[in-house]
């Protein structure tokens, strides 16, 4: 084959990649929509309505909880099998996050950027299983958003601002 069927051909493969769930495929779709960005000096809004029934593999993937296994009781078995989620991504810095289980308590964030600098600390009121947060005037790029519940699990979560 040529050069040029070559290049169609692997930004076929770039595109495909860009419209798979990253719930359930993880890190390497959102590498694939950062490279479609970078590539077509463009930015899509990637629906990912449709993966939203695969939480499980996303949290097993994507989130990390660490639980206190000595006082592990009712509250923190439930706890434990908590998963968060977050929509639109790329975003504008305004941002949907999802629980999977009602936990009506305040669950402290904490936004960072690539670099690790620390660009947003509060905390999230969730209502109906949902909480919007705001981010004003942060530049393009990827972010960490780091959440910690009641009883001291932690979850990360990455998107992209644009």
């Amino acid at each position: 084959m040529n050069g040029g069927i070559m290049q169609i051909i692997k930004i076929l493969l770039i595109m495909v990649q860009t419209n798979l769930c990253p719930m359930s495929e993880g890190l390497v779709v959102y590498q694939a929509r950062a490279f479609y960005t970078m590539l077509f000096d463009t930015v899509v809004i990637f629906d990912d309505s449709h993966c939203y029934c695969t939480v499980d593999s996303f949290s097993a993937r994507m989130a990390h909880v660490k639980t206190d296994t000595a006082n592990a009781h009712s509250e923190n078995l439930q706890a434990s099998k908590q998963s968060y989620w977050l929509y639109p991504d790329p975003n504008n810095g305004n941002i949907t996050i999802q629980q999977k289980i009602t936990d009506k308590q305040l669950v402290s964030v904490r936004v960072r950027n690539a670099a690790g600098v620390n660009i947003y600390q509060g905390a999230l009121q969730f209502n109906d299983k949902k909480a919007n947060l705001q981010l004003k005037g942060v530049s393009a790029g990827l972010y960490i958003l780091q959440l910690i519940d009641a009883q001291g699990n932690s979850f990360g979560l990455k998107f992209t601002v644009f």
